[in-house]
């Protein structure tokens, strides 16, 4: 158990130390960029978006804080768990805080670390798994746990890197992460689908094969899902692009669900059955993303449009969908759950489409006032709360502005 823990800690230690160097070096120079994608010139500032990084290493924090406690098997309420997790934060904010100094930090790259340090979570615990089978019980030493905090820190580093040396903004950093999260969701999804699945909870004793197969696969899609779109794709995503394609995305797997549940319950009774059956929502799904991809070519959505966009696709699925359904349901009987979800799905993307037509979004030349203007600006100002704080301790007075925004 010590040298166990003890390896693993080392390892976790020379990846920051290894990872320290390259985040200080000094930014080199770029050439110029279309004012449209320009990370600088995103709906945050690059002071607020500090401000930002900061807030998210908190968050992070947490995670890595959870998942070495739990590599060591340590309980997150007694001694040393606590004492773990009490290090972990400072260590990150610090640690980060540092390295990081004489760097501008844009809301691209606040993307791009917080999605990595994610995926790297993911694929970390993965790779893992992968490789162990020892330390199944919640008390005993798991090293999944220790893989998937260095996958993440690792992923938090590299995705903070290439955010800022591929000047990513908001819009092109969220694109990249949702290619490489679906392409790994359905890489894992299709080598499933001809494997006997039987016991695959994480807890099986010896090897087992089908579930590694299905992670393999899975990390092999996600890494070429990554590649293609940051070789391949267009990088004239605007923030507001990203936003509304989030809503397209939600949408095409709230359709996909609503698709599946129509479908007989005799699809659903066995395993082999199930899969052929799901077939057709993955279909489904894997549709509305291709169509929100090319829906979202060239139409270059502001900030604020993309949050009109969103009110109306909650409008349209909760409002109108559900009224639908009500009506269509007989006077004294409950309101079918299949057909709700068809009516909250159908609502969903007439309020999505029907917002986008009325703020002409595929025609840049009638777009209103607020489509010229640029993007919606967000300066923050938290150091300003400790003013306010003190004037409230002292009974005196005290006027700053703590956010502002330039429309």
């Amino acid at each position: 158990m010590t040298s166990r823990t003890i390896l693993l800690l080392l390892v976790i230690v020379a990846l920051l130390a290894s990872a320290s160097p390259a985040l200080a070096q000094g930014p080199e120079a770029l050439p110029a960029i279309d004012p449209k994608y320009d990370p600088e010139a995103d709906v945050i500032y690059p002071g607020g978006a500090r401000w930002l990084y900061l807030g998210s290493l908190l968050v992070e924090a947490s995670a890595w804080s959870t998942g070495v406690n739990g590599a060591l098997g340590f309980d997150l309420f007694d001694r040393r768990g606590t004492a773990v997790q009490l290090l972990v934060t400072p260590a990150s904010f610090f640690g980060f805080l540092w390295t990081t100094r004489h760097r501008q930090i844009t809301l691209g790259m606040v993307s791009t670390s917080w999605n990595g340090t994610w995926h790297g979570y993911g694929t970390g615990f993965v790779v893992g798994d992968m490789l162990f089978d020892w330390g199944q019980g919640i008390r005993d030493f798991n090293p999944r746990l220790g893989t998937a905090v260095a996958g993440s820190v690792a992923g938090h580093i590299i995705g903070l890197r290439h955010g800022e040396r591929e000047r990513l903004n908001y819009g092109n950093a969220e694109m990249l992460s949702q290619a490489g999260l679906w392409a790994g969701l359905y890489s894992s999804y299709l080598m499933a689908l001809p494997l006997p699945w039987g016991n695959a909870s994480f807890r099986e004793d010896g090897a087992p094969w089908r579930r590694k197969l299905v992670e393999a696969a899975g990390l092999a899609g996600w890494y070429a899902g990554l590649r293609m779109w940051d070789s391949l794709a267009p990088r004239d995503y605007t923030t507001g692009d990203a936003i509304s394609t989030w809503n397209s995305n939600i949408m095409s797997a709230l359709t996909a669900y609503a698709v599946g549940s129509l479908l007989p319950q005799e699809c659903w009774d066995n395993e082999w059955s199930a899969k052929g059956a799901s077939l057709l929502p993955a279909l489904v799904n894997a549709g509305g993303f291709v169509y929100g991809y090319r829906f979202h070519r060239q139409r270059d959505v502001t900030f604020t449009q993309s949050l009109l966009v969103t009110m109306g696709t909650v409008l349209g699925a909760s409002s109108i969908g559900t009224a639908v359904a009500i009506l269509a349901t007989p006077e004294g009987e409950g309101v079918d759950t299949r057909l709700t979800l068809a009516t909250v799905a159908a609502g969903g993307w007439l309020g999505f489409h029907l917002t986008h037509m009325l703020l002409d979004t595929d025609k840049p030349a009638m777009q209103g006032a607020d489509a010229h203007d640029g993007p919606v600006r967000v300066t923050l100002m938290p150091g300003n709360a400790l003013g306010v704080l003190l004037a409230a301790k002292t009974h005196t007075e005290c006027r700053v502005p703590l956010l502002y925004a330039e429309f």
